[in-house]
């Protein structure tokens, strides 16, 4: 999903760019910081949401499970994708047969990801009404802006 994905980049450029994550420190202590830093940030996204939606407690109670459930599943799907188009910037190297099995692999990756986000609104849609899904659709898309603003300062 696009957002999901903008937001892991969002987080890591705003990692590095306000130099959080020493050069010295390895891949376990790495992550440690970056787990801080998502869980940081989803406290926020979740305060942003609720207050640009206006979400009762009941409300609230209900969405952010199913929400959270999604998240995970898109972090799954997207840390298994098992490849990375930015990754072949010489397509011409490449066979014919390596690049069906690329564009096929995005295209599996690309369906996976509208099923994923297919059902989510559709979970969402039988806790909150019509209007307060698409308020948190406008109100994630703006959370990641802004987040994505932040760390391209």
């Amino acid at each position: 999903m696009k957002s999901a994905s903008k937001l892991y980049i969002s987080i890591i450029v705003l990692i590095s760019v306000i130099g959080i994550v020493p050069q010295s420190v390895n891949a376990q202590e790495e992550e440690q910081v970056l787990g801080k830093h998502r869980e940081r940030i989803e406290v926020m996204r979740t305060a942003f949401v609720t207050r640009k939606t206006n979400l009762t407690r009941a409300e609230s109670a209900a969405f952010w499970p199913i929400y959270n459930e999604h998240r995970e599943a898109t972090m799954r799907l997207n840390k298994n994708k098992g490849y990375n188009i930015e990754d072949h910037t010489r397509l011409e190297s490449l066979s014919d047969a390596e690049i069906e099995h690329l564009l096929a692999s995005y295209l599996k990756s690309r369906e996976e990801t509208m099923q994923l986000q297919i059902k989510f609104l559709k979970d969402i849609r039988t806790v909150l009404p019509a209007r307060k899904v698409l308020l948190f659709l406008q109100a994630d898309r703006q959370f990641n802006r802004e987040l994505l603003r932040k760390a391209q300062r």
